[in-house]
């Protein structure tokens, strides 16, 4: 059940993002978005593959140290954006542009994260 909760997430949080997409303008991109993308596909095939092969999935890599990296951009971000509203706060600058869009990507990939996380655990804990 934790599984199939934990599936049901991710494919929400995938869907939200997928939602988004058109909204997206691609000025502004995470440095660390590339490579965590392809860490994420990894896992999830390693996930399918242990499942199949009725295996422990290989450890996660540290995931976390990602979603910093993330995170210390957004508050660059609003840091930024903090300091031109005085100049700007009616006007739908780069800065805020990024904000938007940004923001909900973060979030979004916390929670795929988080998810991923979860779902390691649980297949790890049934396979052993």
């Amino acid at each position: 059940m934790t599984l199939i909760l934990y599936i049901r997430g991710f494919f929400s949080s995938v869907t939200t993002l997928a939602e988004h997409l058109r909204e997206f303008s691609g000025q502004y991109q995470f440095t660390e978005l590339p490579q965590l993308t392809d860490i994420i596909v990894q896992i999830l095939e390693n996930l399918a593959d242990s499942l199949q092969q009725k295996q422990r999935p290989q450890p996660l890599p540290p995931l976390d140290n990602y979603l910093e990296v993330i995170h210390n951009q957004i508050e660059q971000l609003h840091t930024a954006r903090l300091s031109e509203i005085s100049l700007h706060s009616h006007t739908l600058t780069p800065t805020l542009k990024a904000v938007r869009e940004q923001t909900t990507l973060s979030t979004e990939l916390e929670r795929i994260i988080n998810e991923i996380k979860v779902i390691h655990c649980v297949i790890s804990r049934w396979q052993s």
